[in-house]
């Protein structure tokens, strides 16, 4: 145990619920790692509620689906085409799709939210190069 300075020292109650005398600097750096604990928990909790309300406003997808992903403005010129078709190859337990195209698979994995399923079959997984 490290020395206290009883004319600065704080009660402090641990989570095995024993009551301890400790120097306020100690006091101080308990309670932040506390208050990051639950920071860290809560994000978590949001970033869930975040991804189910964004899977509710989106349509289901699953492997062999025709989708169309746009391509931002400042990755294309004048002449290309807004946007791409692409098919999901794999989805993956957190929710992200491996897509490919008739030029290759892409490396990046997509959410649900970053492209549209297309109502019809316009590219076969056999079409896309492994």
């Amino acid at each position: 145990m490290e020395p206290v300075h009883i004319s600065c020292s704080e009660d402090y109650v641990s989570e095995d619920e024993v009551e301890q005398k400790i120097c306020k600097l100690c006091f101080n750096e308990l309670n932040v790692q506390r208050e990051r604990e639950k920071s860290k928990k809560c994000l978590g909790i949001q970033a869930k509620k975040m991804k189910l309300m964004s899977d509710k406003s989106n349509s289901e997808a699953s492997v062999g689906f025709t989708v169309r992903i746009p391509v931002p403005e400042v990755d294309r010129g004048k002449g290309d085409a807004k946007s791409i078709l692409a098919i999901i190859i794999k989805n993956s337990e957190e929710g992200f799709f491996q897509l490919g195209t008739r030029n290759g698979r892409i490396k990046q994995l997509y959410s649900r939210s970053q492209f549209s399923v297309c109502e019809q079959k316009l590219i076969q997984i056999e079409e896309v190069p492994m």
